[in-house]
């Protein structure tokens, strides 16, 4: 049986999609017969991995510092015979791959900057972008690349529901949203009374958060009174997207969920590694990019009130036909195709 080990931190900083994408390929390994061990800095994984069931090894380390932690992880790969790790995390640094080459351990790192090329084995990036930013040229023969859509590794789920066009909104921000963007995103819509959420029928406003997300008074005032429904650290996500006919959303693998539930989508970013998605998502006219929050939240607003008034208004066949669209770019398969890459 191959050992395969899985580097990934989650906290109130480090948004909840790594460990979540993490989980996937898991669980994709996992089926291939492969056995998945999890490493973390702290104990911030431990509640998503415990309830899948897989191994976990704390280093004890500072998750902001990871080459302080790569003797030590080095250390137990060795004990524990396992020669191949999947590194996702924005902390590392060449030094820190390099040591874990020099130990004899295969390395494959998910991307999605392509700011400079690190001594790894295998590189994925499963932005549907990829192909064009140049990774071939970086990288040469030296990387084995796996870049583009067919890589997207989506939970189950995702392949079990298709949007009904429901009444209901969906906003995200993030599993943690310590940039309080949801509080902003759902004032402005409450307030714009054009819209019909301040004053139409309850519960059609749903606010999609993970575990260290902490709701502030003004939301939980909204959903003390009816106007909004929060959903916070749930599994069935699919199901709660399918039931809604259009939403706001961070970019990010969000996007790719969204997508493959078909629904229409308008989308924001507030750090780097956000803008690559929600940029080609826009060029290739998926889904309309509202903007920057760190440049401009008064913009992003107006561009999302702008966007709300025009996919509220076209017929339900139409927002249908869109969904459609979003869900031919997506097969469902990409944790396999990860899986079999690393297994193989």
């Amino acid at each position: 049986m191959s050992k395969i080990a899985i580097r990934v931190d989650a906290n109130e900083i480090i948004a909840t999609g790594h460990v979540m994408r993490s989980l996937t390929i898991a669980n994709a390994l996992r089926r291939h017969g492969a056995d998945v061990r999890f490493i973390s800095a702290d104990n911030g994984v431990r509640p998503y991995v415990s309830k899948e069931n897989f191994n976990l090894y704390i280093l004890g380390s500072d998750w902001n510092d990871m080459d302080s932690e790569v003797a030590d992880l080095v250390k137990y790969l060795q004990a524990e015979d396992i020669h191949k790790i999947f590194v996702d995390s924005y902390q590392v640094s060449e030094h820190y791959f390099q040591e874990l080459s020099n130990a004899g351990i295969s390395v494959t790192y998910i991307d999605d900057l392509c700011k400079k090329a690190y001594p790894v084995d295998r590189l994925v990036n499963y932005c549907p972008a990829a192909v064009s930013l140049g990774y071939e040229a970086m990288y040469a023969d030296r990387t084995e690349l796996r870049l583009g859509s067919a890589y997207i590794p989506l939970r189950d789920q995702f392949r079990d529901h298709t949007c009904t066009d429901g009444q209901g909104l969906l906003i995200t921000a993030g599993g943690s949203d310590s940039m309080r963007i949801a509080d902003k995103i759902i004032h402005r819509i409450l307030n714009e009374r054009g819209l019909g959420f301040a004053d139409g029928p309850k519960g059609r406003l749903h606010l999609l958060a993970g575990r260290f997300y902490n709701p502030s008074e003004e939301i939980l005032s909204y959903v003390s009174d009816g106007r909004l429904i929060l959903h916070q650290n749930v599994d069935n996500v699919a199901e709660i997207m399918a039931g809604c006919r259009a939403a706001i959303s961070s970019a990010g693998t969000t996007l790719f969920e969204l997508s493959s539930v078909g629904v229409p989508t308008a989308s924001f970013v507030f750090v780097d590694n956000q803008m690559t998605d929600a940029l080609y998502f826009d060029r290739e006219g998926l889904m309309p990019y509202i903007g920057d929050f760190r440049v401009s939240e008064n913009r992003c607003l107006e561009r999302m009130i702008d966007w709300l008034y025009e996919i509220g208004g076209v017929s339900s066949e139409e927002r249908m036909k869109r969904g459609r669209r979003l869900r031919e770019m997506i097969d469902g398969r990409g944790a396999d195709r990860i899986a079999e890459a690393l297994v193989g």
